[in-house]
């Protein structure tokens, strides 16, 4: 079990109950839900923030599973990203998961090496 106080592994947003195993990295994706355009904020509509959703390649990392990182491929170049790094991924990678907990919030599970970019703040 990891321990959600840990620094690299855990992560304190973890509320979804889900433990990466292996190489899986869990990832919440970024809601699409508002679009700010100039002053006002344009509501979209929940069909349309739908499909942004199920494309959506930005998300929060939650938290890392115990073998992340580590290998070969990864001995020089260290872990690409740590629990609450905004990250850039893949438009359908990984593993689609609902937490009981949020059925709203959508998660991913993916590997490690599916990360393709950490996004400033």
């Amino acid at each position: 079990m990891i321990d959600p106080n840990d620094p690299l592994r855990g992560s304190y947003a973890n509320w979804t109950l889900v433990q990466p195993c292996g190489y899986k990295i869990l990832v919440e994706l970024v809601e699409n839900r508002e679009i700010s355009k100039y002053k006002g904020t344009l509501e979209i509509p929940d069909d349309v923030a739908d499909k942004y959703n199920n494309a959506s390649i930005v998300g929060k990392v939650l938290q890392l599973g115990p073998d992340c990182y580590t290998g070969e491929k990864f001995s020089n170049s260290g872990a690409w990203c740590k629990p609450n790094d905004i990250v850039l991924l893949s438009p359908y990678s990984g593993t689609r998961v609902r937490s009981s907990l949020d059925v709203h919030k959508q998660l991913r599970l993916v590997n490690d090496d599916t990360i393709e970019a950490v996004l400033p703040d």
